[in-house]
Formats: structure tokens, C-alpha cells, sequence
């Protein structure tokens, strides 16, 4: 679940009685006629406990979306979820100053999130070496990366560094040359041969005993059929102990 922050402090009618929280996917028990977060009521029905409003045992078994009160929760504003962070507990979510400043409503929030700049992403070259950094700098990360890998590096290089760095040492790269690429090829082809043998040899193994339970299937299927049969002369009178 994202983390939310509210731009204004909810109405406690939008806001369930179990968690205390505004309303997360809000259904009506219609045994008692009160709204809970469904994973709220969900548990409170597993635990057996009752309505924290009216004391009457919570049942699952009868479930209705209350459309009307998401309706009012997905117009409420709030911060995207980029342009806050956990505060020092760790218990509440507070504006992130150097975060995305956008103020949307609750119900659109996929449209924007989805492609806001101020995301954290990993490097794709340094992953958690690099920290993690925003969309919109990762071009001037790149630059400066220390971890871009040699375009060789399948075949065995484990030079990284600068674009630059690499630009200048791909040049002089003992990986680079034929006879080496031949070799670490002709070593990856043999160990796609034996991988696919050992699959072969997996599947045959399958089908003998597929080939088996199939046989131990039709003696069973005729055990009962014959049984059937008996009991149908059985019920016809035709047999007697």
C-alpha cells in the first residue's frame, strides 16, 4: 500500500472504527449495517470479535462495497506519495521539502504517481551502490555513474566505471578480442547442451510416471465400475449373500 498523507485532518465519519485510519476499500457488514476497511472486518470475522460499535459478533459472510463513502474519500486531497517521507518514529508520513509538491485527490493519485519525477528509483547500473536518486536526475547521474559496466562484460570483463572510463579501456579490452568471444561462447553453448539434457532426461522421467498414474487410474475406474455394477444387481435382486 502506498503511504498517504492527507492535506487537511479527516472527518472521523470517513475514518474506520477498527484501525481509526480513513477507510481503505470501506464494505458494509449488513448483519450489523456498519462500514469497516474490508481487510478490517475480514480480521475481526477470522478473530471472532465483535462490532467495536454495537458489540454484535462481525460476519463476513455478507459484504457490500459502500460506493457512496469511497466516492467522498477519492475527492479528498493529498500529497503525492513522492513528496513525503516517514518522520523519525517511523509511525506518520510528513512533507518531504525536497519531494514532489503536488497536491492531488486521493482518487486520481495513480495518474500522476505513476510518472512523477521525484520518484526514487534504483541506478540501473549501480543499483544500491548509487543510493537511491529521482527520476529527473538520472540523466545527470549517468554522467558521473562509477559503475557502468564494459560492453563486454558477458563475456567475462569486470571493468566498471565512468562512460568515459569505459570508453577509453573497451578499446584495449582483453575480452574484446575474437578468439575470446569464440571461447566464452563455445563454453556457454556447452553449458545450454548439458542444461537441456538434464531438462530431457527431467521430462522423461515425468511422462513414465504420468504413464504410470494413468494405468493405476484405469484399474481404479474399472475396480469401481465393476463395483457399481454389483451393487446395481444387488439392488435389482439378482444377487444374494
Amino acid at each position: 500500500m502506498k503511504p498517504t498523507k492527507f492535506t487537511e485532518k479527516s472527518s472521523t465519519s470517513l475514518c474506520c472504527p477498527v484501525c481509526k485510519r480513513v477507510f481503505c476499500e470501506p464494505v458494509i457488514s449488513v448483519k450489523c449495517g456498519h462500514t469497516f476497511c474490508k481487510r478490517c472486518i475480514l480480521q475481526l470475522a477470522e478473530d471472532n470479535g465483535n462490532c467495536p460499535l454495537d458489540n454484535v459478533l462481525c460476519d463476513s459472510s455478507t459484504l457490500v462495497p459502500n460506493r457512496a463513502l469511497m466516492a467522498q474519500i477519492d475527492d479528498l486531497s493529498i500529497h503525492c506519495c513522492h513528496g513525503i517521507k516517514s518522520n523519525d518514529n517511523g509511525d506518520t508520513w510528513e512533507v518531504d521539502s525536497e519531494g514532489c509538491p503536488e497536491i492531488i485527490k486521493y482518487g486520481k493519485r495513480d495518474e500522476h504517481e505513476s510518472s512523477c519525477q521525484f520518484e526514487l528509483v534504483q541506478c540501473t547500473y549501480g543499483g544500491k551502490l548509487c543510493n537511491s536518486i529521482r527520476k529527473s536526475e538520472l540523466d545527470r547521474h549517468f554522467k558521473n555513474c562509477t559503475h557502468i559496466p564494459c560492453p563486454f562484460n558477458e563475456f567475462g570483463c569486470t571493468f566498471r566505471g565512468t562512460q568515459s572510463a569505459v570508453d577509453s579501456h573497451k578499446g584495449n579490452c582483453s575480452c574484446s578480442s575474437e578468439l575470446h568471444i569464440q571461447t566464452v561462447t563455445m563454453t556457454q553453448l556447452k553449458e545450454l547442451k548439458s542444461a537441456h539434457s538434464d531438462l530431457e532426461q527431467q521430462l522423461s522421467s515425468i511422462q513414465k510416471q504420468y504413464q504410470l498414474l494413468h494405468k493405476d487410474n484405469e484399474k481404479l475406474l474399472s475396480i469401481v465400475n465393476e463395483q457399481a455394477k454389483y451393487d446395481m444387481c444387488v439392488s435389482a435382486g439378482q444377487y444374494t449373500d
